[in-house]
């Protein structure tokens, strides 16, 4: 905690700042000790980082509880501090739950059908499933159950194949990240419950963690998601804020782009050394200055490096640039609404969004261990031992006038 003093060692001090100064006023000595209770419990929270785990012990977790959560006076919003503790309070307790969000795709298969044909087959893989997993189960050891696994998957790879197409499009998507979202607010509302949260708290926290869903994913809800959210959130103002975010990303959506640079990695296919596949997508550019940028749709300062693309490409228009953009696990869905809400685009841009092992061999290759991260190659295709940043423009520009 703060200095190490207790609330009441903090709460004697502004008394007798009060007794000292007559003018401050009863309502200064409220709102002081309320700001320093606040001030303290964020500090305790931030301690949790410090932790084993990352989590509270169960002493910590009761003192928290006692001195701070059931201390909070109205109105929450009145001191700045406390929004902190709230997040790392709430985020300890529901890990304390040990809660598992998780959505299972053979319990709501019947939701990735778009047609009866893909029904259908849902369906009948559905049905395969409960009859090979006693199977599997039937092993004695895991690799005896892996090899198992692999010997029907491969009896039924047709069928396999066709479900795979169907659970990894953009639709199929957004159901299991709706899904996911919807089971990870109902376990917070438990815990939120149980720790006998007014529905302000409530309602504000389930808030956050849907805002912060649709920012870390860049891709709208389903109808039925939203629908779900607005009978747990009775906050009109988190609601509103909710669905301007929504509508915000549904409308990116339905935003046409221009998806050349969007380009395809069949050519890639029998390719699996980082180095062989990164020489082919370079190929392609020799006579330029290539600029790679590794980056992924679920890093923060990717995406704000990202959107600050307009100007980057006004800056060095006249270098001859190719710009590379290579996605690290990163879905359809939001790989293509990242591009096309910070217009990374044009006739000098390319973006790939390779297979996971792919991705991971290039990576390797370069020796990445961090993101965003930038390479760059000379006209001939050689990467240069240089530390290089588009965040950093003026640097950036510097570099390159001295290899014209």
């Amino acid at each position: 905690m703060t200095g190490r003093r207790v609330p009441a060692a903090q709460y004697a001090n502004i008394d007798a700042l009060c007794e000292q100064h007559p003018t401050l006023s009863t309502r200064f000595n409220i709102y002081r000790k309320g700001n320093t209770l606040a001030q303290q419990a964020r500090a305790f929270g931030q301690a949790r980082f410090r932790a084993k785990g990352i989590q509270f012990s169960d002493h910590a977790r009761r003192y928290a509880y006692d001195t701070f959560w059931t201390k909070m006076e109205k109105p929450y919003t009145l001191h700045r501090d406390l929004g902190g503790f709230l997040n790392d309070y709430l985020d300890d307790a529901s890990r304390a739950r040990n809660a598992v969000f998780a959505f299972s795709l053979r319990d709501n298969y019947k939701e990735f059908a778009s047609n009866d044909e893909e029904l259908a087959l849902l369906t009948r893989w559905a049905k395969w499933i409960d009859e090979v997993s006693p199977l599997i189960e039937a092993e004695p050891d895991l690799d005896a159950k892996i090899r198992k696994s692999r010997e029907l998957d491969s009896l039924n790879a047709d069928m396999i194949k066709e479900v795979d197409k169907i659970v990894n499009a953009p639709r199929a998507s957004k159901i299991v990240n709706g899904g996911m979202l919807i089971n990870t607010l109902k376990q917070h509302a438990l815990t939120l419950d149980s720790l006998g949260a007014d529905p302000f708290i409530k309602g504000l926290y389930l808030g956050r963690q849907t805002l912060s869903h649709l920012d870390h994913g860049r891709t709208s809800l389903l109808p039925s998601v939203m629908d779900t959210i607005k009978a747990m959130i009775h906050n009109p103002v988190c609601m509103a804020m909710i669905e301007k975010q929504n509508d915000y990303y549904l409308a990116i959506e339905n935003r046409e782009f221009d998806k050349l640079v969007l380009k395809s990695s069949d050519n890639l296919a029998d390719l699996s050394e980082g180095e062989a596949l990164l020489k082919k997508i370079i190929e392609p550019y020799k006579g330029k200055f290539v600029l790679l940028d590794i980056w992924g749709t679920w890093c923060g300062p990717c995406k704000e490096a990202l959107s600050h693309s307009t100007e980057e490409y006004a800056r060095l228009k006249d270098y001859d640039i190719q710009y590379l953009y290579l996605a690290n696990r990163s879905p359809q869905d939001s790989w293509e609404n990242v591009i096309k809400e910070y217009n990374v685009s044009g006739p000098n841009v390319a973006h790939y969004n390779l297979p996971g092992e792919q991705q991971e061999a290039i990576e390797r290759h370069l020796n990445v261990h961090s993101w965003p991260t930038y390479k760059l190659f000379n006209r001939n295709g050689d990467l240069l031992d240089l530390n290089v940043d588009p965040r950093d423009l003026e640097n950036l520009a510097r570099l390159l006038d001295q290899m014209k």
